[in-house]
Formats: C-alpha cells, sequence, structure tokens
C-alpha cells in the first residue's frame, strides 16, 4: 500500500512538471513590447586572466578641458587643458590614420571575451562635466563619425 501511494504521488508530480501553464496574452492596438534580445556574452565564457592580458591595448583619450588659456594660468590648469585649434587637429590626426572610437562596451567585450574591435581603436573620454567638451568636443568629433563617453558629475548639474 505504502509503494503504491508513493508511485501515485510520483506519478502525479511528474504529470505536473510536464503541463505547460495557461498563458493568456493580450495585444494592445496602442503599443507593442519588444523582448530586448538576451545578451549573447552571457553564454560566452570569459577569457582567462593570462589572455586577457595579453590582448593588444587599445588607447583611452581623457579630455578635461576645451578651452583656450593664458600662459599665466597655473601649470595643472595647463595640463588639464587644450585648446579647441589643438583638439581639432587631434581629431583630425587620429581620422586621418585610421583610428575609430568605441565604446566601454565594446572594451569590456572585447576584454573579456575576447570580441573583435576595430584595426584602430581608440577611446575617447571626457571628465569633469565642461560644457565645451559638448559644444566644441562633441561638435568636432560629429565632424568624423566618432563616439565619445562622458563622465557626468551629478553634483555639477543644476
Amino acid at each position: 500500500m505504502k509503494a503504491t501511494f508513493f508511485y501515485v504521488v510520483a506519478l502525479m508530480a511528474q504529470a505536473s512538471c510536464n503541463r505547460a501553464a495557461k498563458v493568456e496574452t493580450k495585444e494592445s492596438s496602442a503599443h507593442s513590447v519588444t523582448q530586448p534580445k538576451a545578451d549573447s556574452s552571457a553564454k560566452r565564457p570569459a577569457l582567462s586572466l593570462a589572455a586577457m592580458l595579453a590582448q593588444k591595448e587599445v588607447p583611452v583619450l581623457c579630455y578635461h578641458h576645451i578651452r583656450n588659456f593664458s600662459a599665466s594660468q597655473s601649470e595643472s590648469m595647463k595640463s588639464y587643458s587644450v585648446t579647441p585649434a589643438n583638439f581639432a587637429a587631434q581629431m583630425k590626426a587620429l581620422h586621418d590614420s585610421g583610428y575609430q572610437t568605441i565604446l566601454p562596451a565594446q572594451l569590456y567585450d572585447y576584454l573579456v571575451y575576447g570580441s573583435a574591435l576595430p584595426a584602430k581603436p581608440i577611446m575617447i573620454t571626457f571628465d569633469d562635466t565642461q560644457l565645451s567638451q559638448f559644444t566644441i568636443g562633441a561638435k568636432e568629433m560629429d565632424k568624423y563619425g566618432f563616439k565619445g563617453v562622458f563622465f557626468i558629475m551629478t553634483i555639477s548639474i543644476g
């Protein structure tokens, strides 16, 4: 009797596990929902640390200030600044040399999973939330189809 009881319980459990749940779907004529594609990186194994460290390095340029400055300003201020003309010349030189900009997610996938990058990748970043980075920097980068990363300090907003 005991064996029959466990057999029946096991059959019921098996049957309930194999049965598909009823799902009611409704379509809205006003809105459509698109499911995001699953992150393919979740299925790929990460490279070993040795393989990560053996990869070709990617240059990352960091700009703080794009502005004209005078000789009387501090060395610190001058060392963290580039004039608009020099910034434009640097972007042109990068473009003419065949560099293509990448974004942080691309760099991460390259380093962790070995994903492909352009032949001459470079990342351009901006710190300190300066308006000139957008009005001068982004405008100049747009000429060459370059992308950049802006690190926004929320304390500066408002």
